[in-house]
């Protein structure tokens, strides 16, 4: 009888062994890399969802503030008003405040602009990180009489627009990365 005997090929005991510890180590740093980057593109977007609804949710207030004006005047205009009225936006209402996507709140208050009393509504969005303080004063600032920067709701620190006083302020996009500088930015929008 012919019989023969297998001996295992080299390229098969080759495929036997394993990965070894270089390859086991470069394929988890493929895959760091790739969850680094894919948790910076998930922060982006989500810094980025965050801006727009504070965009909706403050253009909504502003619109049912206008829709409460009486005799040109916005005396008395409070979030509890708008909420009282169905104004604000009802998946920002927390009971007597209007909340804002970047776990602040929204004030509402009756603003005098040019000598008159009370003709303009001025909303506050406190707790705002920087990227999305830029992207509010750029896309919602032009639609405002006034915007503002501070460190809280009755500060005027830096004016970034406006069109209530004498001379026309237009922000640089320098302007606005030093306003917004800070991680906890008061923004002041004022329409009349």
């Amino acid at each position: 009888m012919n019989r023969q005997i297998r001996r295992p090929s080299r390229t098969s005991a080759y495929h036997q062994r394993g990965l070894s510890l270089i390859e086991l180590s470069l394929g988890l740093l493929i895959a760091a890399v790739v969850i680094g980057f894919g948790i910076k593109a998930f922060n982006y977007v989500m810094a980025d969802t965050r801006a727009q609804d504070a965009q909706r949710a403050l253009l909504q207030i502003v619109a049912g503030a206008k829709a409460l004006k009486s005799n040109n005047a916005y005396t008395g205009i409070t979030a509890q008003v708008l909420i009282d009225a169905n104004k604000a936006p009802e998946d920002l209402v927390q009971g007597t405040t209007i909340s804002n996507p970047f776990s602040g709140t929204f004030t509402v208050a009756a603003f005098s602009a040019n000598g008159g009393t009370d003709n303009a509504v001025k909303v506050c969005a406190n707790q705002v990180p920087r990227s999305e303080c830029a992207s509010l004063v750029n896309n919602t600032g032009p639609s405002m009489a006034r915007v503002i920067v501070g460190a809280d709701c009755n500060a005027t620190t830096t004016v970034l627009r406006d069109r209530i006083g004498t001379t026309p302020v237009n922000p640089t996009p320098a302007t606005i990365a030093t306003a917004c500088a800070n991680d906890n930015n008061t923004l002041q929008f004022i329409s009349l």
